[in-house]
């Protein structure tokens, strides 16, 4: 055994999403998930962090944060990292 960090997809529900994309962003690993031309976010341990419901997700890695734009007004939330909070009154264009 050499100790593989690999986290299976198990705990993202099979066959709920189109595509499911493992990323890095400061230092930790998560999942961007896609279901039908909308993104979200997922940890390892399968918890949502940003609900499968926006049109793209940028991250900020000085920050850090994540931008997500919403479907309905296009208007961006800014999901803070470090506390998990997001930000629903944020507007950036």
């Amino acid at each position: 055994s050499h100790g593989s960090t690999t986290v299976s997809y198990t705990h993202l529900i099979p066959g709920k999403f189109n595509r499911i994309q493992k990323f890095n962003f400061a230092e930790k690993d998560y999942y961007l998930v896609m279901k039908d031309s909308l993104y979200g976010v997922y940890d390892t341990e399968g918890n949502i962090l940003l609900a499968t419901e926006y049109l793209q997700i940028m991250g900020n890695v000085q920050k850090p944060e994540w931008w997500a734009q919403k479907q309905t007004d296009k208007s961006f939330v800014r999901y803070s990292v470090p506390d998990g909070s997001l930000d629903n009154s944020s507007r950036c264009v």
